[in-house]
């Protein structure tokens, strides 16, 4: 796989150099294909009964998995699973480990990382400290990423999977509306294709080049 074969996408879908405050951002005639394409998808009942199937069979045969969730954000552009594999609570601390599968609606693209998080719940509010990615079959997770991977790829044999070095990559000159960026940062591969969440800012467990 090359670049170009994503950046193409990329392209065809956003506007690049044209700052996401300006009028012209909206007028870009990628904007108005990528609302067609995802209203395409969402009105797609078929697709929605095929992915959440996948994961229903996927916990099925992983039964100590807690959860399965296959609702996806109206922000997002892709179909996403979130599986919750361990979570433990001591007092107000609670650490949770969890993996992460997106599908794109925007190219032949899906992507798997888990991720580990710990928050503390104050009378008032939550605090979340920054969670580590997992980007290749490590540890705990080694059994359930590569198992997905398999299963997805058969499943739909027209995508493919992209590593952590692609969808960490950063696009010069797009800034996608709503997605979580630094002041000086460019929107990465990952939130063009899949969510807007700034997920190369995080600390980082694995092999970024496992493809």
């Amino acid at each position: 796989m090359n670049y170009s074969d994503i950046f193409d996408v990329v392209c065809k879908y956003y506007p690049i150099g044209i700052d996401r405050d300006d009028p012209c951002y909206k007028d870009y005639h990628g904007s108005h294909l990528l609302e067609l394409r995802v209203k395409e998808i969402l009105s797609s009942s078929e697709s929605k009964v095929r992915w959440k199937e996948l994961f229903k069979k996927f916990k099925f045969d992983f039964p100590e998995i807690l959860d399965a969730n296959t609702d996806s954000r109206p922000s997002n552009v892709c179909y996403s699973a979130e599986i919750l594999i361990n979570e433990k609570k001591i007092e107000n601390i609670t650490h949770t480990l969890k993996l992460y599968c997106h599908l794109s609606y925007l190219g032949p693209f899906f992507c798997i990382y888990g991720k580990e998080e710990i928050f503390v719940e104050k009378t008032i509010n939550i605090t979340r400290f920054d969670p580590l990615l997992i980007v290749s079959p490590e540890d705990i997770v080694e059994n359930y990423f590569s198992s997905l991977r398999n299963r997805i790829e058969e499943e739909y044999p027209e995508i493919r999977f992209l590593p952590f070095f692609w969808l960490n990559k950063r696009v010069k000159c797009l800034r996608i509306v709503t997605s979580d960026l630094k002041e000086y940062q460019c929107s990465s591969i990952f939130q063009a294709l899949f969510t807007r969440e700034n997920i190369t800012d995080y600390k980082i467990l694995g092999n970024e080049l496992y493809k």
